[in-house]
């Protein structure tokens, strides 16, 4: 029988089928063996070499790092921008907390308007259930989202009274009336 090269073994599938022909050839006599054992002599010919050891990176930065670099956009400062002052620690605390017990304060009061018994597909009721997963998992994401329904709610409100405000007070809640065509029956002219 003869030996794998080393570059087999770096190939699972293709070390596994010079094995297999590799016994297959040893069960077999005369022409066949003759066959197989040329073929194994062609597989190990054909072998990769073994792939050379990798070369150490150079010290300093490569050709995609500059490219990156160059690619990056410039960066702001930190501090406060001109004309402006930097806030204090504590406000920022502040504004978090607030932010924090703003959306918790929301949260409870769209959990308390929950129906008693609503059905699996509820769509209320999945919207309940996607607040407290949300609450659970994410909590910085539900106050980011709160703060977005809330823009959007005051949104609204706004559009409504905008809207409310160009019209009279006693059409402002109803819909407008749709003119409807009035079926004429055919004339007879005789």
């Amino acid at each position: 029988m003869t030996e794998q090269p080393a570059s087999a073994a770096t190939d699972p599938l293709r070390a596994h089928f010079v094995a297999a022909l590799a016994r297959r050839a040893a069960t077999r006599t005369g022409a066949e063996r003759a066959l197989l054992e040329a073929r194994l002599a062609v597989l190990h010919a054909e072998a990769r070499p073994a792939a050379p050891p990798p070369t150490p990176r150079p010290a300093g930065p490569g050709p995609l790092a500059g490219l990156v670099q160059a690619l990056r956009p410039p960066a702001t400062p930190k501090g406060p921008r001109a004309g402006q002052t930097a806030e204090p620690d504590m406000l920022q605390f502040f504004r978090s907390t607030w932010a924090r017990l703003h959306a918790e304060q929301r949260l409870k009061h769209a959990l308390a308007d929950a129906p008693e018994n609503p059905g699996p597909l509820n769509s209320e009721h999945l919207v309940h259930q996607a607040l407290q997963l949300m609450r659970g998992c994410a909590p910085d994401y539900l106050r980011h989202f709160m703060a977005q329904v809330d823009a959007l709610a005051w949104l609204e409100d706004a559009q409504a009274e905008a809207a409310a405000a160009g019209k009279p007070a006693s059409k402002a809640g109803k819909p407008p009336a749709r003119k409807t065509a009035k079926k004429t029956a055919p004339s007879k002219r005789t």
